[in-house]
């Protein structure tokens, strides 16, 4: 993403600019206006943008198995009052605002029929069918631990392209109109809030709203409510990760795994194709951070890195390395990625890194690799990070090599 002060400042601007010509009677701005704000803060696959959101932003961390890390619930205090618990898991924000959209833009805006249903609600693992005003600690993250992410998702993205179809056939006179009381109380019949105060509550305010009002708050100005404590929580871990030690290239963060990592140790260590138990990935990272301290200068016993992108450093995307098992001076180089991150150019930039660790960091006078002959890729990708092919294994497996004094001829 962006910078977020950057980003949040374009979605205020846009938002003064939208409240502004809601004031007057520009159908063709209005609406211009409001399907532009309505992209700025949803996944760009609803709008069919190409450049990623501050939505995309969060949603894309939510993947990766965080959804139920827990973040302040929003922003402003203006309804805390009115609301359970004030800590919510990253999931519970989307839940939350895609449920009021969709009630809103349906039930309300349009008088029609809400995406949420039965079949929805199986498939989203969803304990509740309201907002989830009204939870409390120990209750929103018990709910949270059954939600199906993917299909959370799939939720949102249908919920947020209906709502830029109603955005779009939208009136000057139904902008400007507020809606009838037994279009409220549909919402409540329907299961969208509960007869808590700190969920009903929600009537009062939406009727109060013209449509315009609408398009204001559970439209847009909603999300925003929400997503930057998200952002901040996000910006604060990714920090975090790049404090620790590594090693940077291009794209990548090459870094030294630790004790946080289970999760994504468990997910992603090579195990013939299944995962490992988190007792399981709790021991390769601790035979990983013990070669750590064996390492060093003229002998690598074991030196396995964690493959991340810098603006994601606690997603691995593979393992990298130098393996020292055969001989401590001359170690072998190793590159597992996962498949979805193949012929990008990482392994490329793996090998160069490798190599200069090897030579400046571990003063080694060499460094051997090797890979099976009908892998034209990995030894593509050894000759372009620097490695030479000195001959071949019996069957035929080519065998490479990179030492410092290439290095120091270059």
């Amino acid at each position: 993403m962006r910078n977020k002060e950057t980003v949040f400042s374009e979605i205020n601007n846009k938002f003064e600019e939208l409240k502004k010509a809601l004031e007057g009677n520009d159908l063709e701005s209005m609406r211009e206006l409001a399907l532009d704000l309505h992209a700025m803060v949803h996944p760009a696959e609803i709008s069919g943008r190409t450049e990623k959101t501050v939505a995309d932003f969060v949603l894309d961390y939510m993947m990766q198995g965080k959804q139920n890390e827990l973040v302040p619930r929003e922003t402003w205090d203006t309804d805390l009052h009115y609301a359970g618990t004030k800590i919510v898991p990253i999931c519970w924000q989307f839940w939350h605002t895609y449920r009021i959209e969709d009630l809103v833009s349906n039930i309300l805006m349009e008088n029609g029929k809400q995406i949420f249903n039965d079949e929805w609600q199986r498939k989203i693992g969803s304990s509740i069918t309201d907002t989830g005003n009204a939870l409390e600690m120990e209750e929103v993250i018990e709910w949270g631990k059954n939600i199906n992410t993917e299909e959370l998702r799939k939720y949102m993205i249908a919920v947020g392209k209906n709502t830029r179809r109603i955005l779009s056939a939208l009136t000057l006179e139904q902008i400007k109109s507020m809606v009838p009381e037994e279009w409220v109380m549909r919402i409540l019949e329907e299961g969208g809030v509960t007869t808590d105060f700190r969920s009903v509550w929600l009537l009062v305010f939406w009727g109060r709203l013209t449509v315009g009002g609408m398009i204001l708050t559970p439209m847009t100005s909603h999300h925003m409510m929400h997503l930057p404590t998200s952002v901040n929580h996000i910006d604060t871990v990714l920090a975090a990760y790049l404090k620790q030690p590594g090693f940077e290239t291009e794209q990548l963060f090459l870094r030294f795994v630790t004790e946080d990592d289970v999760a994504e140790a468990a997910r992603t260590w090579p195990a013939d194709h299944h995962p490992l138990s988190d007792a399981e990935a709790r021991e390769a990272i601790a035979y990983m951070r013990g070669n750590y301290e064996r390492n060093g200068k003229g002998s690598i016993c074991h030196l396995c890195l964690a493959v991340c992108r810098k603006e994601r450093p606690g997603t691995i995307m593979g393992w990298c390395g130098l393996d020292g098992t055969r001989n401590h001076s001359e170690p072998e180089i190793f590159i597992l990625l996962d498949e979805a991150y193949q012929n990008r150019g990482y392994g490329t930039q793996c090998v160069k890194e490798l190599l200069r660790l090897a030579v400046e960091d571990y003063a080694l006078s060499s460094v051997h690799g090797g890979c099976a002959k009908e892998n034209i890729a990995s030894a593509r990708v050894m000759e372009k990070g620097g490695m030479v092919q000195y001959g071949t294994e019996e069957n035929g497996d080519p065998l490479f090599r990179f030492t410092a004094k290439e290095k120091a001829g270059r």
